[in-house]
């Protein structure tokens, strides 16, 4: 049965999974004309994810590190050794986002960076004794949060949105991007230089 497979925190995953097909969709406007999306199913995806993540945070800084720290230290666990360049395309985040969480990880003793073997240029991220420790106590973390949500929802309920969840990645998946919203867009229309001034009129 489904109900065996909710476990894991798979339905914050499946929200952040759906979130990122509509990114810039839901972020940008949803900030500024958010009654408009009210019943747009981003506008909750959006939600349920940034409310899973306030609440693994609250927990997680008595710690001193936060939830996006906590997928770096996943990541690294789940795939080993890898470069800055790897991880961030793994994470989903730029070079300089990861780089700083990077450092602070470092800086907390929980990994550490080395040369890589063929290219100096090129340094190996990996978990120190204390990060694997730490990514431990992140995964009970996030598996007494699911358990929490699963006794207020019950198994059933659980299992139905973990169902409509992964229907809902599988149809945004195949989304592909919208001729008439590229033909509206503003920044279509404009031609030349869009850094060039316009010239004065004169008086």
């Amino acid at each position: 049965m489904r109900v065996l497979h909710v476990s894991g925190n798979r339905g914050n995953h499946r929200c952040h999974r759906a979130l990122k097909y509509v990114a810039t969709y839901a972020y940008y406007e949803l900030a500024q004309m958010p009654d408009r999306f009210e019943n747009h199913l981003s506008t909750w995806c959006h939600r349920a994810a940034h409310a899973f993540r306030m609440a693994f945070d609250a927990e997680s800084r008595a710690w001193g590190l936060y939830g996006g720290e906590a997928v770096v230290l996943f990541k690294l666990k789940h795939y080993g050794s890898q470069s800055l360049a790897e991880l961030s395309r793994r994470i989903g985040h730029s070079h300089p986002t990861v780089l700083a969480q990077v450092k602070n990880l470092e800086h907390a003793g929980y990994l550490s960076r080395s040369p890589h073997p063929e290219d100096r240029r090129v340094r190996i991220i990996e978990l120190t004794a204390s990060g694997v420790e730490i990514v431990s106590r992140f995964g009970r973390l996030a598996d007494e949060m699911n358990e929490r949500v699963v006794a207020q929802l019950g198994l059933q309920e659980t299992a139905r949105i973990i169902d409509d969840l992964g229907h809902l990645v599988e149809v945004l998946s195949t989304f592909t991007p919208s001729t008439k919203a590229h033909a509206e867009s503003p920044e279509v229309a404009v031609t030349g230089n869009p850094r060039r001034k316009r010239p004065r009129l004169s008086r």
